[in-house]
C-alpha cells in the first residue's frame, strides 16, 4: 500500500523551488544590469573635450600666481640613478622628490574677493564676477620629460574642483571633495614637460565657511625622465610585430590600442606598458 502524501506538502515544495529559480533569474539580471555597456572610443571627441577643458582654464588662469613657481629640482646623481639603470625589471622611469607648498585660505574674507587677486607664498587667487574665486599656482622640475604632483591634506567643499595642466594643451581634473579615494592623498596624473600648473576652482558664490573648508598640500613632484618616452625594451624588441601593414579585420580594430601603467616605490617611478587586445 502506498503512503499519500498529506496535503500541502506537495505545493510547498513547488512554491520553494519557484522562489529558488526566481532567485536566481533575479541575480543573474542584476549581475547584468550591473556590467558596463560597450561604448566605442572617440578619439576626435575626446581630444576636443580634453581642448575645451585647456583653454577654459587658460582663460581663468590667474597671472599672479605663475611668479613663485614651486621648485623641485633633481641632482646629476639622482638623474643618472634612472638614466642609467638599463636592464632593471621593472622599468625604472622617473624618481620623487619631497615637496611642501600648502594651500588654504583661512583668515580670508568672501566678501572681499569680487574684482581682487590676492597672491599667496605659492600662487594667487582671484575672486570672479560669478562670486566665486579661482587660485592658480605652478610647478616646476628642470630636465622632466613628464611630471606628477602628490596632494595631501586634500579637502574641498561642494563646487570646488582642482585641475592640472601644462602649456602645450594636456589638462586633467577634475579632483574633488578628499580626492580619488577619498583618502585626501593621491597622484596626479601624468602631464608632459618640465613645466605644469594647478588650479582650483570655485563655482557660485564663495563664502567664508567655504574658504575655511579648501585647502590642500603639494607634498611630492615626480619628475619622469626620458625613458619614460623611450618606446620598445631593447630586451623584448623580437617579440614585438609592427601591426601597422597587416589588413586583417581584427588586427586593424586593435592594432591601434595599447597600454600603459606606472606607479612608484619608494623614491622611483616605474612603468610597464604593452598592447591590448579584447577578449570579448
Amino acid at each position: 500500500m502506498h503512503a499519500v502524501p498529506k496535503g500541502g506538502e506537495r505545493p510547498i515544495v513547488v512554491l520553494i523551488l519557484f522562489m529558488l529559480l526566481a532567485a536566481a533569474g533575479l541575480a543573474s539580471a542584476a549581475e547584468k544590469a550591473a556590467e558596463p555597456a560597450s561604448q566605442a572610443y572617440d578619439r576626435a571627441e575626446a581630444l576636443r573635450q580634453r581642448d575645451e577643458l585647456h583653454q577654459w582654464l587658460l582663460s581663468e588662469g590667474v597671472t599672479a600666481g605663475l611668479k613663485k613657481t614651486l621648485v623641485a629640482r633633481v641632482s646629476d646623481s639622482e638623474a643618472r640613478s634612472v638614466d642609467k639603470s638599463d636592464g632593471q625589471r621593472p622599468v625604472r622611469v622617473g624618481l620623487t622628490k619631497a615637496a611642501s607648498a600648502p594651500v588654504h585660505f583661512n583668515g580670508l574674507r568672501a566678501s572681499r574677493l569680487k574684482g581682487r587677486v590676492i597672491e599667496q607664498e605659492h600662487g594667487a587667487l582671484a575672486g570672479l564676477e560669478d562670486g566665486g574665486f579661482v587660485y592658480t599656482m605652478s610647478v616646476s622640475s628642470p630636465g622632466a620629460t613628464a611630471m606628477r604632483l602628490h596632494f595631501s591634506n586634500f579637502s574641498l567643499p561642494p563646487q570646488t574642483a582642482v585641475y592640472v595642466y601644462n602649456e602645450t594643451g594636456g589638462a586633467f581634473g577634475p579632483y574633488t571633495g578628499r580626492g580619488p579615494m577619498n583618502s585626501g592623498n593621491f597622484w596626479s596624473n601624468t602631464l608632459s614637460g618640465d613645466f605644469m600648473i594647478v588650479q582650483l576652482r570655485h563655482v557660485g558664490q564663495a563664502t567664508d565657511e567655504v574658504l575655511r573648508r579648501t585647502g590642500f598640500t603639494v607634498s611630492g613632484v615626480g619628475h619622469l625622465r626620458p625613458v619614460y618616452n623611450a618606446g620598445l625594451c631593447a630586451d623584448n624588441a623580437k617579440c614585438v610585430v609592427n601591426a601597422a601593414g597587416i589588413d586583417e579585420s581584427a588586427v586593424v580594430t586593435a592594432r591601434e590600442a595599447a597600454g600603459q601603467m606606472s606607479w612608484i616605490s619608494g623614491a622611483f617611478i616605474y612603468s610597464c606598458s604593452g598592447g591590448l587586445i579584447a577578449d570579448r
